[in-house]
């Protein structure tokens, strides 16, 4: 899975070695001109299981995966530099690989079976964004969809009806607090 920054100029994958990469697209020279430069900018390491769904925000990522759980990342990078994996909550990157949002430049926040109530009973096949990002839908094995707030990190709506897994979502729009 693959999502792209409201610029442009990023883009995030989700993969089956249980890791998130960051990747710049293009550079924007003096005089504002575009040139494709593609590289890792950086990569996270906080699921347990294949990433099955990435998007990103201005300045974030967010990323869902087969183990039931989404994490939240902080895409703003400073450094080209990727001989520094970020091992979740547990290790320490340089201090210019990413800039800090929490102690241990890994998620921001993560929901998951571990960690809150309200997560999918069976691995996430898909997620999709609001136009603004401020809110992903999950689509599940469990039958299920769930909307997620970015902010907290909570799951705020459960969608059930489905008689057979759930393997894509799109979201057209923005979503507001009374549409949920």
């Amino acid at each position: 899975s693959c999502g792209f920054d409201p610029s442009g100029h990023k883009a995030v994958s989700g993969s089956s070695d249980h890791r998130v990469r960051l990747w710049n697209l293009f550079d924007v020279d003096q005089q504002g001109v575009k040139s494709l430069n593609v590289y890792c900018i950086a990569i996270f390491e906080a699921h347990e299981a294949c990433v099955a769904g990435a998007v990103m925000g201005r300045g974030y990522a967010v990323t869902a995966g087969y183990d039931r759980m989404l994490a939240l990342f902080d895409a703003e990078v400073e450094s080209r530099n990727i001989a520094v994996t970020v091992k979740g909550k547990k290790q320490l990157a340089k201090k210019n690989f990413i800039t800090a949002k929490n102690e241990a430049n890994g998620p921001i926040w993560t929901s998951g079976p571990k960690n809150q109530t309200g997560f999918h009973a069976s691995r996430i096949l898909a997620m999709g964004a609001s136009s603004n990002a401020k809110q992903v839908v999950t689509a599940s094995a469990d039958n299920r969809l769930k909307m997620w707030d970015v902010d907290t990190g909570v799951c705020v709506k459960t969608f059930e009806g489905c008689k057979a897994w759930v393997s894509s979502v799109a979201i057209c729009g923005e979503i507001s607090g009374a549409d949920w």
